[in-house]
């Protein structure tokens, strides 16, 4: 089982988020969700003169191989590397929108498993995981870490998770157990910050527009 070997062995808990009781789910909870996601999440590095600058994790928008990852893992004037799937990819970046810090990029190629995106907010005390991929010896090895929701804000659409700060989860994918994508992960001063399904979504739309 892929999440056995992911995740540590853990116990059935229960523990409290605003006085509301949570589940901690058995480490098979999130089974179906990862063989779901993981044909879909790509691991990204950006190089300058053969050197790597940056690396992290990029979600597949479309079939026609166009990617989202954050803009800061693809800084400009760097050579950038998509690995999906066992194979290698030179990325091409048509989109950048610095506000939400997200950047679409293209490799060209057809038939990619797409990712569904989730603008439906969370619940309170639900569990979530952030989905990373990483290179390892030529090789994209998954990275997975659980999230808990710890504040929802439905009149601005807005949610928190609390999850342990780790560099290769930058841009990480955030699903919920069905294997839907509620968005990416970034870290500010360490602190998780969410870019929602619906910046990519928007980002997107740009990114096609730019492509053609």
């Amino acid at each position: 089982n892929l999440l056995n070997k992911l995740l540590p062995q853990t116990q059935t808990v229960i523990t409290k988020v605003e006085e509301k009781p949570v589940f901690i789910p058995q480490p098979d909870y999130f089974s179906d969700a990862i063989g779901k996601i993981e044909p879909k999440i790509v691991a990204i590095q950006s190089f300058s003169g053969g050197t790597l600058v940056r690396s992290g994790s990029g979600i597949v928008l479309t079939q026609g191989g166009l990617i989202g990852p954050l803009n800061s893992i693809v800084p400009p004037m760097l050579t950038v590397q998509v690995s999906a799937n066992g194979k290698i990819y030179s990325g091409k970046v048509v989109f950048r929108n610095y506000a939400n810090n997200l950047a679409i990029i293209s490799i060209g190629e057809s038939g990619l498993e797409v990712a569904g995106l989730k603008s439906e907010l969370p619940a309170l005390g639900q569990n979530l995981l952030a989905f990373a991929k990483t290179v390892s010896f030529g090789q994209d090895k998954p990275l997975v870490a659980e999230a808990l929701v710890s504040q929802t804000d439905t009149a601005r659409g807005l949610f928190k998770i609390t999850i342990p700060y780790d560099q290769f989860l930058f841009g990480s994918v955030l699903i919920d157990d069905a294997g839907s994508v509620l968005g990416l992960l970034d870290f500010r001063n360490q602190k998780p910050a969410i870019i929602k399904a619906k910046a990519l979504e928007e980002s997107l739309s740009s990114g096609l527009t730019k492509s053609k």
